[in-house]
């Protein structure tokens, strides 16, 4: 549901840059969209790679207890 919202959000910013044409700027926003792509695969790698060795128990035992917490309050 976010990749709509993000691409529009990524090309208006492309398009100011653009306007702009400052190549600082440039420069430091390619690093960080090439640093939040790496991230981002490598979250995906690791959750992957841990949801075909590990259980969803840890996730079932962290809800469990925020709901006790939420529901205390």
């Amino acid at each position: 549901m976010g990749i709509p919202t993000i691409t529009a959000a990524a090309t208006l910013k492309t398009y100011h840059l653009y306007q702009v044409w400052d190549l600082q700027l440039l420069g430091i926003a390619l690093l960080g969209a090439s640093v939040a792509f790496l991230t981002g695969l490598g979250a995906i790698f690791f959750m992957m790679r841990w949801l075909y060795t590990g259980t969803f128990l840890p996730f079932v035992i962290y809800r469990i207890v925020l709901g006790v917490i939420l529901l205390s309050q």
